[in-house]
């Protein structure tokens, strides 16, 4: 099926029938086209007084037909925070600020752009390309935060998904023991939790089982998307069972009833060899810490007890 129509203008025809997550119709069959590694690469870094400015600069690069193969433009709060998380107290991060002092653009916007391809080519393209950001106001930063930007730019999702996952998947955790806490009827949250557990541990090793991959294969750094199919990342699963063990083990060490506790330890067990499975080194950690805090808790419970009971006989 054609684009239609041909220009920018209206809807794309094509569009509203194919997508990639199924529209009116999914996509079977998809061909690529493969490039060799660029040869040369630039990437520099500029500043303008304002978002508007860089705009204005981009829009220009575009007019003139010099668009870089990059270009990102970050906004004055974005790069407030950005400056503030990479700063140091060095030599050249002092003259780098008091260079943009100097010029105007204290609370000025970066602007990083790449140029890829032969070495020719990029040269000539990264020339015009100053000539024109220049004249819209651009301040050359040289090649330095380019380069930076280049190595870091997918830091911050990967920080993401290290902190704010696990951290929401704790503050579930504590939400849902705080409820248990204060709950007249603790089997209402235990049931559906064991349950729960009981299906998210033996469909991963059922998975595992039914796939016939071997536990060397599971543990290389390329298998970290082979629960995929189950709809989470092993990393990100196997935070969660360390997560499910550790309410799961503190239950287990305040029930007096010795049919939950055989029960609990049961579903612990399955739930640890769910966990080994991930060959997650975040959830193996957490699974450490887990046994190492409960110990100290008992520890500690058990030396206040003594302690009271001391007194009280004194």
């Amino acid at each position: 099926m054609k684009p239609m129509p041909a220009s920018a203008a209206g809807p794309s025809l094509r569009e509203l029938v194919v997508g990639s997550e199924g529209v009116l119709g999914v996509i079977t069959e998809a061909t690529l086209a493969v490039r060799r590694l660029p040869r040369a690469r630039r990437y520099e870094g500029w500043s303008f007084r304002s978002f508007a400015a860089g705009c204005d600069a981009f829009r220009a690069l575009e007019h003139e037909q010099a668009a870089p193969d990059v270009a990102r433009l970050s906004d004055e709060e974005e790069t407030r925070m950005a400056m503030a998380m990479s700063s140091s107290d060095s030599l050249a991060t002092r003259a780098g600020r008091a260079y943009l002092r100097a010029r105007g653009h204290r609370n000025g916007c970066i602007v990083i752009v790449g140029w890829e391809g032969e070495q020719p080519a990029v040269a000539a393209r990264a020339a015009d390309g100053a000539r024109i950001l220049r004249a819209h106001g651009g301040l050359a930063l040289g090649s330095r935060p380019g380069r930076a930007w280049l190595h870091s730019r997918y830091l911050g999702p990967y920080l993401r998904d290290v902190l704010l996952k696990p951290m929401l998947t704790v503050v579930a955790a504590l939400i849902i023991a705080q409820a248990v806490m204060k709950s007249k009827k603790v089997e209402n949250f235990l049931v559906p939790f064991i349950v729960a557990v009981w299906v998210m541990s033996v469909m991963a090793i059922g998975y595992v089982a039914a796939e016939g991959v071997s536990l060397g294969a599971l543990a290389l750094t390329s298998s970290r998307t082979f629960f995929s199919a189950l709809g989470m990342h092993a990393n990100d699963l196997g935070r969660l069972y360390a997560v499910a063990y550790a309410l799961l083990l503190f239950t287990w060490g305040e029930t007096k009833d010795a049919r939950l506790k055989t029960i609990l330890l049961l579903t612990m067990g399955v739930l640890t060899m769910a966990l080994l499975f991930t060959f997650s080194r975040g959830a193996f950690v957490g699974w450490v810490g887990v046994n190492v805090l409960f110990l100290v808790w008992k520890f500690n419970a058990r030396t206040l007890g003594l302690a009271k009971l001391t007194f009280e006989l004194e």
